[in-house]
């Protein structure tokens, strides 16, 4: 059970990488810059501020952080491969960004509290979001994505921004039996885009200038103000 600073830094690394710091207490950074190979990174239980950073990383990266409870910030920007971002049931200020990603990314905050921010802008690829019973504030922004885009926040409660403006490609936003406040902006997506608000309780507002597209928005039973 270490405790402190902890810096991990495997920069240009080449093969199987396995971080394990669970139940650290403290600051903790680890930097995969640059590593070629399997990276496993289990930070499950972790209190503190947490900082990974694995920008252009070529491989399966696979991060948990499960029950993390502190400041979390990951970074897996320009990053290539199958990203696999798990923070279920962390708790605090979580910060996603896999800017210019390429490649199949999955992210899964589900029954997380707190201030979510997830930044996949400019991503390439099969892009999966499920931030299903979360609690708190949540902020996606997969702004000019391109590929498949696939936002679940069902039965989340909070505060909902979702941009996906720009967009290209199959978009699927699903905010059924969401209570709170949410905002969805698609402007000048492309595309097949399909939102279901679903028996949503709150204040609900979709904006979708300029879409082209197949565009399907059903609020069936949606209680709004």
């Amino acid at each position: 059970m270490a405790k402190g600073v902890i810096s991990i830094d495997v920069t240009k690394t080449i093969g199987f990488i396995s971080i394990d710091v669970t139940k650290a207490k403290g600051v903790i950074s680890i930097d995969v810059t640059k590593a070629k190979g399997v990276i496993s990174i289990d930070v499950t239980k972790a209190k503190g501020v947490i900082s990974i950073d694995v920008t252009k990383v070529k491989c399966v990266i696979s991060i948990d952080v499960t029950k993390t409870i502190g400041f979390i910030s990951i970074n897996v920007t320009k990053a290539k491969g199958v990203i696999s971002i798990d923070v279920t049931k962390a708790k605090g200020v979580i910060s996603i960004d896999v800017t210019k990603a390429k490649g199949v990314i999955s992210i899964d905050v589900t029954k997380t509290k707190g201030f979510i921010s997830i930044n996949v802008t400019k991503a390439k690829g099969v892009i999966s979001i499920d931030v299903t019973k979360t609690i708190g504030v949540i902020s996606i922004d997969v702004t000019k994505a391109k590929g498949v885009i696939s936002i679940d926040v069902t039965k989340t409660i909070g505060f909902i921004s979702i941009n996906v403006t720009k967009a290209k490609g199959v978009i699927s936003i699903d905010v059924t039996k969401t209570i709170g406040v949410i905002s969805i902006e698609v402007t000048k997506a492309i595309g097949v885009l399909s939102i279901d608000v679903t028996k949503a309780k709150g204040v609900i507002s979709i904006e979708v200038t300029k879409a082209i597209g197949v565009l399907s928005i059903d609020v069936t039973k949606a209680n709004v103000a």
